[in-house]
């Protein structure tokens, strides 16, 4: 009777065990093989309809992809606040491929410390913002052909690459890119190769993945004068600190009209709807954590 009770409870803790391991593999997420050949260019046509994952508390779309050669990221990001914490901060993916929480491996870009045409820096005021140029529509072709200069990648974790920050004419083939879609939404690519990372991707092993959109205290010091945005000083570009004292206007500084070049609301030249996000907004880091499976 022992004999048989024992046999029993040993069956039912093996299906028990078996449900909980089948129940918690798919709770991962899958790296996906793509359609179409994928080009980091900006767009997310290669990407099909849409990206994989769509985190709803950070109001976030993503993707991973691999086709053998490499490993795919891409994320769109629709809200301004976001946006403009990615293109003055950087977007930083890391990734562990023992799905332990240290990073192995990170890439970050842009990186506002080492480009020179990081949207970080303060604009020279010898080029003078003119009423004209603030209009909505210019600002955002000026944004898309400001994100095309864009060059610095910083890395972490790649043995073959000896220094920390390379740029995207880089001869590794990883691959970044920034572009704003038809609807306003900034869309970030990245690829990397398979080879770089120097493991086998095919046993099966979680991935853990840390994406983040980084803050305003992740980039060190300043620049130009600029400081992060809801600070006195410094214009703040799209959405940043605004000139507020001593600018154009006695002591009030250079207010633009209706939310211009105001900044601490987040009005910073965005137009009277303050498009960029208040300072609250940008002050914290945006993370989504998740494990993939190759």
């Amino acid at each position: 009777m022992k004999t048989l009770s024992f046999f029993l409870l040993s069956a039912v803790l093996s299906v028990s065990v078996s449900h909980v391991f089948s129940q918690s593999k798919s709770n991962l997420k899958i790296i996906s093989k793509p359609e179409h050949s994928i080009q980091v260019d900006g767009n997310l046509k290669d990407w099909g309809d849409s990206l994989n994952y769509y985190n709803e508390a950070k109001r976030l779309h993503y993707g991973f992809a691999d086709d053998k050669e490499n490993l795919y990221f891409a994320i769109r990001i629709e809200n301004r606040g976001q946006q403009e914490q990615a293109m003055r901060n950087g977007i930083t993916l890391a990734f562990n491929p023992e799905g332990k929480k240290k990073e192995t491996y990170s890439l970050t870009f842009p990186s506002p410390e080492q480009d020179e045409n990081s949207l970080y820096v303060m604009p020279k005021m010898d080029n003078a913002i003119t009423e004209q140029q603030l209009k909505q529509e210019n600002m955002e072709e000026q944004r898309k052909a400001d994100l095309l200069k864009l060059r610095d990648i910083e890395v972490k974790g790649f043995k073959d690459i000896e220094t920390d920050h390379i740029t995207t004419a880089n001869t590794y083939g990883i691959k970044t890119v920034l572009n704003m879609d038809d609807k306003g939404a900034l869309v970030y690519e990245a690829a990397i190769p398979i080879k770089m990372l120097h493991i086998d991707n095919t046993n099966g092993k979680p991935w853990l993945f840390d994406i983040k959109i980084n803050s305003f205290s992740a980039a060190k010091g300043s620049h130009d004068g600029l400081r992060p945005s809801g600070e006195a000083g410094g214009m703040g570009g799209m959405g940043g600190g605004g000139m507020r004292g001593g600018g154009m206007n006695g002591g009030g500084g250079m207010r633009g009209g209706g939310g211009g070049m105001r900044g601490g609301r987040g009005g910073g030249m965005g137009g009277s709807q303050g498009n960029y996000g208040s300072s609250s907004d940008q002050a914290k880091t945006v993370e989504i954590k998740d494990k993939f499976v190759w």
